[in-house]
């Protein structure tokens, strides 16, 4: 189902309180939001976000990822959120039954307890991630993609909205490196994609840890580091592939002939005739100049 559709104000959550990590201390569910908004990682790798019907009401027990459509709904990114998997649960298997019942028996009964009825839901707290909360509430704050941006990555907003974008040397057309996870226990594979057809998704790296060992500050590195690697072979590419002038084309084709075998033996045979030409009538021949004696004009004393 596209998520696009479904108006995640009227989803309920289906428990009390939600950790603000996705795994123990490595990407958070603010830092997610941002790299979806930014095209780090595809939406269409997420888990998908299971609802069920309970009494007229809509209710999720994924938590993290329900906050996170919220705000992509609330925010108006509807490009995002069209690709994000949701699945309307149904009551036909043993998994989806289980699930079902303790949601009727043990969740929903624990939160009207609490007087709660799933509109709204805790943040557990965790000191290292309450800066990305209005103080005192679970809502984003408004500057969240600034602030996550500087403080949690130390870097320039234009500078991590081109982290992921390169230039294809071949379709000359902008093409972006994005992150993909399979299910919880997979890598993250990279990507990159662009105008060219061989290049549609096409796979330049996986991560050898599981996602959930994986912080967002890395991910961001290991995508910075691909991007330049591509970059360096597409200016290496282009510079081979790139079209010789016409001058440098004649002047080629002049040295080509120079280097043909008969025109290297017309010119030793002009040399050797030239040689020969010299040494026979130009060379300066040696002149001696003998003193005759008249020896009959010789007088004796």
């Amino acid at each position: 189902m596209n998520a696009k559709n479904i108006n995640f104000n009227d989803v309920r959550y289906a428990q009390e309180y939600f950790y603000p990590y996705f795994s123990h201390r490595t990407m958070s569910v603010s830092e997610t939001y941002v790299a979806l908004v930014f095209g780090l990682l595809d939406p269409k790798s997420l888990a998908p976000i299971r609802i069920f019907e309970v009494e007229g009401h809509s209710y999720c027990i994924d938590t993290r990822r329900l906050t996170i459509a919220k705000e992509l709904q609330q925010r108006n990114k509807l490009d995002v959120l069209e690709n994000f998997p949701v699945q309307y649960m149904l009551i036909n298997d043993e998994e989806s039954t289980r699930q079902y019942w303790n949601l009727v028996n043990c969740r929903l009964p624990a939160m009207k307890k609490s007087g709660l009825d799933g509109s709204t839901i805790r943040l557990e707290s965790e000191p290292d991630y309450m800066c990305c909360f209005n103080k005192g509430t679970n809502n984003f704050r408004s500057d969240l993609e600034q602030h996550i941006i500087q403080k949690h990555l130390n870097m320039r907003m234009q500078t991590f909205k081109n982290l992921n974008i390169y230039k294809c040397y071949k379709c000359d057309k902008q093409g972006h490196i994005f992150a993909r996870k399979r299910s919880t226990q997979s890598v993250y594979e990279i990507f990159r994609k662009c105008a060219c057809p061989e290049y549609e998704s096409n796979k330049i790296y996986k991560m050898q840890v599981p996602w959930t060992e994986v912080t967002f500050a890395e991910l961001c590195s290991k995508i910075l580091e691909l991007k330049q690697s591509l970059i360096r072979s597409n200016q290496l590419k282009r510079n081979i592939n790139q079209p010789i002038a016409s001058h440098q084309l004649s002047r080629n084709k002049d040295t080509e002939y120079f280097m043909t075998p008969c025109f290297i033996f017309t010119l030793i045979i002009a040399i050797c005739i030239a040689l020969a030409y010299i040494l026979t009538f130009k060379w300066p021949k040696t002149h001696h100049n003998y003193v005759d004696i008249d020896h009959s004009k010789t007088t004796i004393v």
